[in-house]
Formats: C-alpha cells, structure tokens, sequence
C-alpha cells in the first residue's frame, strides 16, 4: 500500500473515530461540554505543535556538504536523471555545473541535495535545492538565482513553493519567490529584471569566485542562520554545536504551517509575485 493511500485510510479511520465519540458524547454530555472538547481538539495543534518542536528541533550549525557524483556508481536513479536534467535546462541559459553537494545532517528531519551552477558571462549563480526522501528520490526541488554587487547588494529570485517560516530578510538582500513560475528560462527573466531595477547600474561581482564550498556555506547556512538568530527565532547551542528554537520561534514558525495561516501566507506570497509578474508584462519596473 503506498504512503499516500495509508496517509488518507488514517485520515478516514481519525473521522469515524471522531464521528462515533461524539455521537456517544451526545448521549451523556452537554452541548456546551461537546463544544469545549470541539474546540480543545482543534487548538491542540497550535499548543502541542510548538512544543514538539521546541524540544525536538535543530539546525547543524557544521552540515556535512558532500561532493557528490551524480554519474557515480553510489548515485540512485531517480537523482542521476533529475540532475542530469537540470544540467540539461540551465545549461541552455549558458550556466554550467560548478559543484553538487549531499547535505547530510542539516537538520534532525532532512537531508538534501544542492546543485551549484555558475554563468561565467554574467556571474549569476543558480543553485537548485533539493529535498531526498528516505528512499533517495526526490521529495522536493527549486531552483534560486542570484547575483551580487560589489556594494553588498544582493538579488535572489526563486520558485520555492512552500510556506516560509521565518522573517524575510531586508535589503541590501532582495529575496523574492515566484512560486508560480515553474520555468526556469522564465524565472531568469523574471531575475535579470529584477537585477535590473535592483542594482541601478552598480557593478556586479563574481560571488563563488574559486570557493563554491564557500559561497554555499555563506548563503545557505551561515548568513540565513545568523538572520534567524538576530530575528530571536533561533539560538545558537555551542556545546552541540546546532540552532535551537527558541519559544518564540518555535510558536511563530508552527503557526505558519497549520491552517489556515499557512494558507493565507502562501496566496499573499503568489498575490505579490503576480503583481511582479503583471509589471514585467507591461513593461514596468519589476522589484
């Protein structure tokens, strides 16, 4: 039975067991006490949620990054075509492959993938962030570009499709995601106008130069981390040397997961990325 298919035969079990107690709590208690126990069972997740992840939740503050082959003998299939894909797409656009990484023990529930790729010509990046599953396959991915100047300004345009949990950072970085754009030619265009309108004619920079084991560690770990921490989501334990939750954090980035929040923050994200995309289409400054 595949996991999808077990996933809705709990969810069908949850309901009937539901459904049974309170048609036996009708008989024995109040409406008042049903509604109480209605309310507490929809409320638990916003209560318990937060304190599984408090205690449980980290973020290695050192996350093994791999050098992966992905033609290598120990490369599962579902990977090796993946990537051979992506090489494949960005390659059109002039990037060629600079590194592939395996991230094992980023955190206490993922280990993912990331592809660097460089345009020698213009000096974006594109990194394509992907998340394994237990079986190797691909649970996730999402491609992000950037581009740099040399006065710290920072671009980055992305199609990551899920909730973000944490603060957005502020300029000089300039990140936006446009979930909806699901082509990567067009999320380059969508960036180079963004890049455009951003920069204001200032000097773009190589930001890998010849350290992509650097540059990764920079933008995906070190300066996200330290934001997390400054924006008191996030403290750092030096003993085990990993991020914990603080309370704060681990309220706040709950909420955004469960409904209806996590629904309200991904259409306000697709709202403001269509707004965007509106201006490109018309000829209009794209931020």
């Amino acid at each position: 039975m595949s996991r999808s298919v077990e996933k809705t035969w709990n969810l069908v079990l949850v309901v009937v067991v539901v459904f049974l107690a309170i048609g036996e709590l009708r008989n024995r208690a109040s409406p008042e006490t049903i509604g109480a126990i209605v309310v507490a069972l929809a409320l638990a997740p916003f209560i318990l949620g937060p304190l599984l992840i408090h205690r449980t939740h980290w973020s290695s503050l050192e996350p093994g990054l791999v050098p992966f082959d992905p033609d290598g003998p120990g490369s599962p299939e579902s990977l090796r075509s993946h990537f051979a894909a992506t090489a494949a797409e960005l390659g059109r656009f002039g990037f060629a492959p600079e590194r592939y990484y395996r991230t094992k023990q980023a955190t206490n529930n993922a280990d993912g993938a990331v592809l660097l790729f460089r345009n020698p010509k213009t000096w974006e990046t594109a990194r394509v962030l992907t998340a394994v599953s237990s079986d190797s396959s691909v649970a996730t991915s999402f491609t992000v570009f950037g581009s740099e100047c040399s006065n710290g300004t920072e671009v980055v345009t992305s199609n990551r499709a899920s909730a973000r949990i944490f603060p957005a950072r502020k300029p000089p970085f300039h990140g936006r995601a446009f979930a909806q754009v699901r082509e990567v030619g067009h999320l380059l265009v969508v960036h180079r106008a963004r890049v455009e309108n951003l920069t204001a004619g200032r000097t773009l920079v190589d930001p890998v130069g010849d350290d992509p084991d650097g540059y990764i560690r920079r933008v995906d770990f070190e300066v996200p981390y330290a934001h997390h921490v400054a924006s008191g989501y996030t403290y750092v334990d030096e003993m085990a040397r990993v991020q914990r939750m603080t309370w704060k954090g681990a309220i706040l980035s709950t909420w955004k997961l469960l409904p209806p929040i996590k629904q309200m923050g991904l259409a306000w994200e697709r709202l403001m990325a269509a707004r965007q995309l509106g201006n490109l289409k018309s000829g209009r400054p794209v931020f």
